[in-house]
Order: C-alpha cells, then sequence, then structure tokens
C-alpha cells in the first residue's frame, strides 16, 4: 500500500472582520456569538477588543489591524450613536474598500440615514430590524461560500435583538438630545429645504471635526480670501436709524465656504474661504431679517422670508454669514466659564452665555489688528475680555454652524487657559481691557453631570461661585449657549479616553 506523500490541505476558514468603537464591544461580541450560533466554527471572526483572540498584548496593534483585514474575506462595521464619526472606523472600513473587501455597515440604535454619513453613504448598510439582518447574513455568508438554514438564521438574528435591547438600555451612550429641543421654526425651514442638518437652539451645524475632537492649527489650510459681498440690493433701501451702526466701517470675513475630509474623501486638512464685508452689514442683516420691510405685490416681507433658505449652499448664498468664534474657557482648576452678558451689548443683552464671542477681524479694519487665523481670534478674545493666558497648544475648533437668529458662521473652540476661576475673576476686573461687554462671570465644573444639569433648563441659576460686577441674576441662556455646551460634552466623550483599544 502507498503512502500518499502529497501533504494534506488544510482548508482556511473565512474571517470577517468586525470593526466598532471600543465601548461597543459587548455589542460587537454578540455580533460574533451571533455568527456562531448561525454555523459553528466554520468563519473565523476578528475583534480588536476580544481579548481571547483579538490584538495580543505584546502585539502591534497597527500591524495586527493591517495583517486582519488583508486575511479578511468581508467587513462588517458596527454603527451606533457613539461610533458613527469616529476616526477608526472610517480608515478601518476605507482600509478594507481599498484592499478590494466587501464592507457592510449594521446601523444600531440610530437610523439609516443617520448611519450613512463619510465613507458609509458609499457602503451597503442596514438597519437592525429582524428582516433587514436576515438579509445581510444571508449576503455575507453566501460571499464566503457558508450555507445555514433559514431557521437557524432567524432564531439567531431574534436572540440577538433582544439582548441587544438590554445592552443598549444600560451601556449604551448617554443620549443628551433629550435635553435640547431643537427651535420649531428652525426645523420647519430644514423640512422646506430638505436638508437634514443638525440642529439645536438656533446653531444649524454645517460641519464638525471628528469626533468633536477638535480640529488644530495643523489641520486648516491657509485661508483664502475671495473678494468683497454685499447683502442683496433690497436690504440697502431700507434706511432708518435703526439700521445704522456706529462701528459700521469696521472690516469682517464672510464665510464663503468650507470643506473638510469628511465630506471630501481627496482634502486631508479643512479648507476655508472668506470673503471681505462689513460689521454694517452684519448688524443691518440682523435687524431685517425679521423685519417686514420687502413690498413685493402689495404686501410686505421679512428679510428671512425672502431669504432664509438661501444661505444654503454657502458658495452661492447671497447673504452675509459674519465670521466669529466662541471659545469655550476651561480654567486650571477644571471648571467652565459662564459669562453674564452686559446690557448694553447689541445682540442678547443679559443672556448667559457659555463661551465667549469674539468677530474676526478682517485686514482693512483702522480700529484693530486683522486676526491670522480662527485660532487667533479665539485666543485674542480670552486675552482682551478677560486679561488670561491661553494655552495655544491646547486650542481646538469643535464645529461650525450658521446662527439662524442673525445667519453668522460661527466656530465652537475649545480654549484652556492657566488661570483658576478666581485668577480669571481678579484679572477680569482689574486688568482686561474690553471688561465691560460682561455683568458677572460664574462657572461649573467641568463634568458630565454638571453639564447635563444645566442643558436641563433654559435659563441659568448663578452658582455660589459667580462674581458679579454689576448683574448676577438668573436669566436665560444665549439662544446658541447650550449647542456649545453640547459640543463640548461631545469633546469629553471623544477624549476621555485610556488604554490601547480606546483609539480604535
Amino acid at each position: 500500500m502507498k503512502q500518499n506523500s502529497q501533504k494534506q490541505q488544510v482548508r482556511i476558514k473565512p474571517s470577517i472582520f468586525i470593526s466598532h468603537y471600543a465601548k461597543d464591544a459587548e455589542l460587537a461580541d454578540m455580533l460574533k456569538k451571533l455568527f456562531a450560533n448561525i454555523c459553528g466554527d466554520e468563519i473565523r471572526i476578528f475583534l480588536s477588543t476580544d481579548k481571547s483572540h483579538g490584538i495580543p498584548y505584546s502585539g502591534i496593534w497597527f500591524q495586527t489591524i493591517l495583517s486582519e483585514i488583508d486575511n479578511a474575506s468581508a467587513m462588517l462595521c458596527l454603527l451606533t450613536p457613539r461610533s458613527i464619526y469616529r476616526p477608526w472606523i472610517f480608515w478601518e472600513a476605507g482600509t478594507a474598500f481599498g484592499k478590494g473587501k466587501p464592507v457592510y455597515g449594521l446601523a444600531i440604535g440610530l437610523s439609516l440615514s443617520e448611519a450613512c454619513v463619510g465613507p458609509f453613504a458609499q457602503f451597503q448598510n442596514c438597519g437592525d430590524d429582524a428582516k433587514e439582518m436576515k438579509k445581510l447574513i444571508k449576503t455575507i455568508l453566501l460571499l464566503v461560500g457558508v450555507h445555514a438554514e433559514e431557521s437557524r438564521i432567524a432564531k439567531a438574528v431574534e436572540h440577538f435583538r433582544q439582548v441587544k435591547k438590554h445592552v443598549l438600555l444600560h451601556n449604551g451612550p448617554r443620549l443628551i438630545e433629550k435635553h435640547l429641543q431643537p427651535d420649531k421654526e428652525v426645523a420647519l425651514l430644514l423640512n422646506k429645504m430638505h436638508q437634514k442638518f443638525f440642529a439645536v437652539d438656533g446653531i444649524i451645524e454645517i460641519c464638525r471635526s471628528v469626533g468633536y475632537s477638535g480640529w488644530t492649527r495643523h489641520d486648516l489650510e491657509n485661508v483664502e480670501i475671495v473678494g468683497h459681498r454685499r447683502l442683496p440690493d433690497v436690504f440697502y433701501t431700507y434706511d432708518k436709524e435703526d439700521v445704522r451702526c456706529e462701528k459700521g466701517s469696521q472690516a469682517r470675513f464672510t464665510l464663503k465656504s468650507i470643506t473638510e475630509p469628511l465630506h471630501d474623501a481627496e482634502r486631508s486638512k479643512i479648507k476655508i474661504v472668506f470673503a471681505l464685508s462689513s460689521y454694517a452689514d452684519l448688524y443691518r442683516l440682523s435687524r431685517l431679517l425679521d423685519l417686514p420691510f420687502i413690498e413685493e405685490s402689495g404686501e410686505k416681507r421679512t428679510g428671512r422670508e425672502a431669504f432664509g433658505n438661501s444661505w444654503f449652499p454657502l458658495e452661492s448664498s447671497p447673504l452675509v454669514h459674519n465670521v466669529n468664534t466662541q471659545p469655550i474657557v476651561i480654567t486650571k482648576d477644571n471648571t467652565i466659564l459662564l459669562v453674564k452678558r452686559s446690557k448694553s451689548v447689541h445682540h442678547y443683552p443679559g443672556c448667559w452665555s457659555a463661551s465667549l464671542e469674539e468677530q474676526m477681524v478682517a485686514p482693512g479694519d483702522d480700529m484693530f489688528k486683522a486676526d491670522t487665523s480662527l485660532f487667533d481670534c479665539a485666543e485674542r478674545a480670552v486675552r482682551e475680555e478677560l486679561s488670561c493666558r491661553p494655552i495655544p497648544t491646547s486650542t481646538r475648533i469643535l464645529s461650525m454652524g450658521i446662527e439662524f437668529a442673525n445667519m453668522s458662521a460661527s466656530f465652537i473652540c475649545l480654549v484652556y487657559i492657566e488661570e483658576s476661576f478666581n485668577e480669571v475673576c481678579n484679572s477680569w476686573i482689574r486688568r482686561a481691557s474690553d471688561q465691560y461687554e460682561a455683568y458677572a462671570l460664574d462657572c461649573i465644573p467641568f463634568e458630565r453631570n454638571s453639564i447635563e444639569k444645566v442643558l436641563n433648563h433654559r435659563f441659568y441659576s448663578p452658582s455660589s461661585m459667580v462674581f458679579c460686577r454689576v448683574d448676577s441674576t438668573k436669566d436665560a441662556w444665549h439662544p446658541s449657549a447650550r449647542m456649545r455646551l453640547y459640543a463640548l460634552m461631545c469633546n469629553m466623550d471623544e477624549v476621555d479616553q485610556d488604554g490601547m483599544f480606546e483609539a480604535l
């Protein structure tokens, strides 16, 4: 009897790479068990967070990820409210797609329209209802050449969906949107425009840094300035005293366009294009948006009725979108600075704000030195209004949106300073060159529970720490203040990480 000299070939199991955020590890492990319940050990599932078969503690995680993507027959991305903007989810999906691997998205805890962002707008995604999940699993099994009975798939999917509810209830992200009731007028406008933007407290968000982790100076290209922009001619036909402003000659920027990598895969940095404008046009626009002054067919329309839906796309907008920064200030003793606005400011006097506000000064302003960047503008606000020292390496831009009230382009920033809250109060009252824009300063701890507490209310009641120059009474929040706190809370979720897998 002749011995068979040929080596017995070992069948290599097909592999599925499940891309997920580390805090969704329990959901990812449930997906792994779902496939095991359907086809036993015929398929190998890779999870980076799998302590038994994931990335070994002695291993080089980046090389392991690349190797597992190379070996994978397909990639399944777990898309949840807290993973959808994670940079590593985007990177893993893009790398797999670039290597010719089929990429699928499974949306859990969010709608398909919310899941189809960035690269996932190009992939095959499904929701977590039973019919869609069974269809997805059949597609993946057919792809890798594994057969499974229909009844077995249905049973495994139903078990997953039942257990998933418990996991989301107890371990899911805390949805702070429940504290933020969107402005009804803004929502109606967005519906009319058929645009799916995120809007809170009068700021319509155009773009954000990935996961709100924050753009640094290195993430922005050199600013381009293209010509001048004026309001539509009809705004200048109204020339009564209430639209004239003593600061009218001051030069300002208006936002022409902004393009970031999430919406343009060919771009690695944020590209911002400005046009030149004036404070006079900003002032006129804010006064006439809701004043019936445009005569048409014997009736008068407001500026918002005539132009309210023309702010997007920005490139073709006829309006002035005054560029301003809204720096959220974090003190050395880990508090968030709050400011009660003076009764003498033009916009929202007496309101409490969660940040400073500063308009970006353009070249040609005789009174002020031009800002060279948004970061300079945000840090200048801290120096002038508080006489404090920003830490430039820590400054971030979290997001940008259009303010519904005055159509300004607002960049929400995060600025850390070298002073404690008590030192801020002392420097503000003694040395600040522009201290009269605020009546009082207050603070809350820089932690989630404190932010959630103030997000619950449209009025702010000062704490025992309040430092008063003129008036420190309870008052309404500035219309966009809570949007700033929302962005800050998202940033806390993003940067409050530790451990190797938290970066994924």
